[in-house]
C-alpha cells in the first residue's frame, strides 16, 4: 500500500521544524557577463506563494573587428501565484519544497536543503542542478 507522504511522520516533523522559518520573502540573483536571473518568492503562512522571475541575456559580438556586448534582452519577466508545502518524499528519500503555480512554469518539486533566519537553501527550480542560497528580504521599519 503506498504511503501518503503528505501526512507521514517525516513530513509532519519537517513542517514542524521548518515551515515557519520558510515563511517570508526570499530572493536570489545569478549573474554572469551574458546572463542575469533574479528569483523572488514570498511564502505565506496560509500555504500561498507569490513570486517573480526575471531572466535577461546578452551576447558578445564582433563589431569592426572589436568584441562588444549587446544590450540586455529580457527573456522572461513574470509574476506568479500558487501554493507551497514542505514534504518528505519517501520515493526519493528527500525533503522537498513543493510549489504549484498558475500562470508560470514554476510547478516544481525542489530539493529542500535547509533554512535559518537569513538563508533558504534549495535546489534551484530554474538553474538545473544548482543549489542556491536565497537571502531573506527584510523590510525596513
Amino acid at each position: 500500500m503506498p504511503i501518503d507522504d503528505n501526512k507521514s511522520q517525516e513530513t509532519l516533523r519537517l513542517r514542524d521544524l521548518y515551515a515557519t522559518k520558510v515563511q517570508g520573502s526570499w530572493n536570489h540573483v545569478f549573474e554572469t557577463e551574458l546572463a542575469y536571473l533574479a528569483q523572488t518568492y514570498t511564502f505565506e503562512a496560509d500555504g500561498s506563494v507569490k513570486g517573480h522571475v526575471l531572466l535577461r541575456q546578452r551576447h558578445r559580438v564582433m563589431v569592426n573587428g572589436e568584441s562588444v556586448l549587446t544590450d540586455w534582452e529580457t527573456i522572461d519577466d513574470d509574476d506568479f501565484t500558487g501554493t507551497w508545502d514542505l514534504r518528505y518524499m519517501s520515493s526519493v528519500q528527500k525533503n522537498v519544497l513543493y510549489i504549484t503555480s498558475s500562470g508560470y512554469a514554476v510547478n516544481a518539486v525542489i530539493d529542500f536543503i535547509g533554512v535559518d533566519d537569513n538563508i533558504l537553501e534549495i535546489k534551484s527550480p530554474l538553474l538545473i542542478n544548482d543549489i542556491i542560497k536565497m537571502n531573506r528580504i527584510t523590510t525596513q521599519p
